[in-house]
């Protein structure tokens, strides 16, 4: 079973890739964080997530790649340098 944890408390680390709910319980979104903000699967960044929209968030599964990432006309690389890395 998922390690759910509230985003408000415990954001996700640095270089994750994570699935978020919302607080209305209309759905979710997937985003990766980097060290200045986050890019969800479609690579729309964003510097801050509003912790009012969003309530518990999980890590994806190792090997998880985004459409972004593989599909997009221009793929985008989502990966920090590796000392940077904070894993989960």
């Amino acid at each position: 079973m998922a390690d759910w944890k509230p985003f408000h408390e415990e954001p996700p680390p640095v270089g994750s890739r994570f699935v978020i709910l919302f607080n209305d319980g209309s759905g979710a979104r997937m985003f990766w964080r980097h060290d200045c903000g986050y890019i969800d699967c479609e690579g729309g960044e964003y510097e801050e997530l509003p912790p009012e929209s969003y309530s518990l968030w999980t890590a994806l599964p190792d090997g998880m790649e985004f459409w972004c990432e593989v599909r997009s006309d221009e793929p985008m690389s989502l990966s920090l340098p590796s000392e940077q890395q904070g894993g989960v």
